[in-house]
């Protein structure tokens, strides 16, 4: 036999042996849907075409019509989700696996396993708005909730939906498709306004997820097929949700959260007020209102920046504030290198000064250095008082004004951005922490990553 018979031959019997695979496969998965749909009508579920049809187009975008035998993806924004439909059984499936041992699984057996009830809750929420079915999923199974409502588009129930609201905390958690669902319905890519409105209470998750959307614009436009003017408007209304009805308040920039989210957001993304400003601000009055705000303190920033400053500079570390203009006068006290002083008269060779203080006297020219505050100085700040929170450095020319403190944090306002800066002992506390975790004296469990089980383990122990 020749080297390409083999090969040939080879070719055929691999093939062979994939379509008998694909055919038990396909076996095991009609075994699967035959039991699964037996389990559903036992649990009382019950789904017509007619209402499948509709609850799929009305919560999910999908066409039942294009659906393919067996099971379908469930994608959200062009990415996969751990959820597949079945159009023969006219339900949805937790999960993309076949359950292991199909036809070895007793039809009893099957109904008490946690996942079969999780699957049973779902596609009676979804396709019945089972209300029986909600209350035991909020006792038991909140994160399949907020699938439902955050990924399926369930908004059916006001009090479910306030709940998943609340719920949502850390966006590290949750997969980028979830987090654009949190934002938008994925068969049309609306906003989701009134969850957004839920949302609102926590201005800490509303910045996360604005910062979410300007920080991965393209990413969001190329993979998950949102166009630019989606993530506008969707940032439109997340700027105007704390801002509505304030614009006759009387609001302090420099620690309102609302403002500062705003603030910074174009401070870090100045196209964006272009696009507000060529969509009408999308008719968001009070947005419109408050980026005029901005405007206005930016000049302001503008104005201050250009201003002449003087510093105390002596190689003593300190010079002499005097009553008269010369060495003998009397001192009216020590001024430190480096601080930074008013000059009220520049004349000859002993200049007039004011110190921060407010005391007034002279010290000789050749003690002070004038010129622009154009030095740059980088922070790090944080979106709350918590190393683990959003955070992004700020090159700044002035100095942080400090708004308020909170346990070892400061809030401040820099060049016109807001956020939380540590102070030196929680700065050394973070590296104390660095250096515990990665040291060789720690215990083996505290740097030992843990050993995630899998679906199927976690089902069948």
């Amino acid at each position: 036999m020749t080297l390409n018979k083999c090969i040939y031959t080879l070719i055929i019997i691999f093939n062979i042996s994939c379509q008998g695979q694909e055919s038990r496969n396909s076996n095991i998965e009609k075994i699967e849907m035959e039991m699964f749909s037996k389990i559903l009508n036992k649990s009382r579920f019950q789904n017509s075409e007619e209402n499948f049809e509709n609850i799929n187009k009305e919560l999910l975008g999908i066409n039942t019509k294009n659906l393919e035998k067996g099971y379908n993806e469930i994608r959200l924004f062009n990415e996969t989700t751990d959820y597949q439909i079945s159009k023969e059984g006219k339900y949805i499936k937790i999960g993309d696996d076949i359950l292991p041992d199909m036809d070895k699984i007793k039809e009893e057996d099957l109904i008490t396993y946690p996942y079969m009830k999780s699957v049973i809750t779902l596609n009676k929420i979804i396709y019945q708005n089972d209300l029986a079915s909600i209350l035991m999923a909020t006792q038991k199974d909140i994160d399949l909730l907020s699938d439902i409502v955050i990924l399926l588009n369930y908004e059916k129930n006001e009090i479910l939906l306030k709940k998943i609201a609340d719920n949502i905390k850390d966006l590290k958690d949750y997969s980028n498709n979830f987090i654009l669902s949190i934002v938008f319905y994925n068969k049309d890519h609306l906003i989701r306004k009134k969850l957004l409105q839920y949302l609102s209470k926590n201005q800490e998750i509303i910045s996360h997820i604005s910062f979410y959307l300007v920080d991965n614009r393209k990413q969001i436009v190329t993979v998950n097929k949102l166009l630019d003017k989606d993530i506008d408007s969707a940032m439109g209304f997340l700027l105007n949700l704390g801002l509505e009805g304030r614009s006759n308040d009387d609001i302090y920039t420099g620690n309102d959260m609302s403002y500062g989210l705003l603030n910074n957001i174009f401070i870090s993304y100045p196209d964006l007020i272009q696009s507000f400003e060529r969509n009408n601000y999308f008719g968001y009055e009070d947005l419109r209102y408050f980026t005029k705000v901005f405007h206005t303190e930016q000049e302001h920033l503008n104005d201050d920046s250009d201003t002449e400053t003087y510093t105390i500079q002596d190689a003593d570390g300190y010079t002499n504030l005097r009553k008269e203009k010369n060495a003998q006068s009397g001192i009216l006290q020590k001024i430190k290198s480096g601080e930074q002083i008013e000059v009220l008269d520049n004349t000859g060779d002993w200049w007039q000064i004011k110190t921060k203080e407010g005391k007034t006297g002279y010290v000789h020219k050749s003690r002070v250095k004038s010129g622009n505050n154009n030095h740059s100085t980088t922070y790090k700040l944080y979106d709350r008082p918590d190393f683990s929170s959003f955070s992004r450095e700020v090159m700044a020319k002035g100095e942080a004004e400090i708004a308020h403190h909170s346990s070892g944090w400061d809030f401040v306002k820099i060049d016109g951005t807001t956020g939380y800066l540590p102070i030196e002992e929680k700065r050394q506390e973070l590296e104390k922490e660095e250096k515990k975790k990665f040291s060789f004296l720690a215990d083996e469990e505290d740097i030992k990553p843990e050993k995630k089980k899998g679906f199927w383990d976690n089902l069948f122990g």
